[in-house]
C-alpha cells in the first residue's frame, strides 16, 4: 500500500497509511504572533464498509522549533505505524466534536483583529528531491504560513503538496491564500521542509 513516511530532524516519526485508507493529510502551521507553537499534524480517513468512515490520527500536534526539518516521502509499504486515534464518523465522540465546531463558527460574526507581528521573519523553506523549490515568507498582511500534503486512494501513486500564506481576515472572508508552491509528488520522491525565522 502507499504510505507517507515522516522524519523529524532525521528521526522517524511515523509511516502513515492504512489498507482501508481513503485520504491521508499532513499539515504544518505557524503564525506571526508566536502565541501558539508551530506544529505538525498527520491525519486520515478510512472507508470502513463502503458506507461508514473513520477519522484517523497519527500525529495530533507535534511542536516544532526554528531550525527543525521535516522529511516527507511517498512510499510503498505493508509495514505502517499504528494510529494514536481512530474514531468512527458516526460515533457520539465525533458527532459531539462536530456540534462543538458548528457552535464555535456561529460566534465568529466579524473579522478577527490583526495579530501581533512578533515573528515577522517566519518562513518555511522547501526542497523537493534535494533541490530547493521555494521559501514561503510572510508578506503584507500575511499572518499564517501553512504547508500541506493530501493523498487520496483514487491517485495512489502521488500526493499533492502546497505551501501558502494568508491573514486571519483573508481566512474569515474565505479569500484565496497566497500560493508559494502547489504541485504533485510521486512515489519515491521526498520533500524536506525547514522552519526558519
Amino acid at each position: 500500500m502507499q504510505a507517507i513516511a515522516i522524519r523529524h530532524d532525521g528521526k522517524p516519526i511515523c509511516v502513515a497509511g492504512s489498507a482501508l485508507g481513503e485520504i491521508l493529510a499532513v499539515h504544518v502551521t505557524g503564525d506571526i504572533e508566536g502565541h501558539e507553537p508551530i506544529y505538525l499534524t498527520v491525519t486520515g480517513m478510512n472507508d470502513l464498509d463502503g458506507k461508514r468512515h473513520s477519522h484517523t490520527t497519527w500525529v495530533d500536534a507535534l511542536n516544532l522549533s526554528f531550525g527543525d526539518s521535516l522529511e516527507f516521502s511517498l512510499i510503498e509499504s505493508e509495514a505502517v505505524s499504528s494510529p494514536i486515534k481512530d474514531v468512527a464518523a458516526d460515533s457520539e465522540e465525533h458527532l459531539a466534536e462536530m456540534r462543538w465546531l458548528e457552535e464555535q463558527e456561529k460566534t465568529i460574526a466579524a473579522p478577527p483583529p490583526p495579530r501581533k507581528r512578533v515573528l515577522k521573519n517566519l518562513r518555511f523553506s522547501m526542497a523537493v528531491n534535494g533541490n530547493e523549490a521555494t521559501s514561503a515568507r510572510l508578506e503584507g498582511d500575511d499572518e499564517f504560513v501553512t504547508f500541506s500534503i493530501v493523498w487520496d486512494k483514487y491517485r495512489p501513486e502521488q500526493f499533492r503538496t502546497n505551501l501558502r500564506t494568508f491573514s486571519s481576515v483573508d481566512a474569515w472572508a474565505r479569500k484565496e491564500a497566497r500560493k508559494w508552491f502547489d504541485s504533485k509528488v510521486g512515489v519515491g520522491d521526498s520533500i524536506v521542509l525547514t522552519i526558519a525565522a
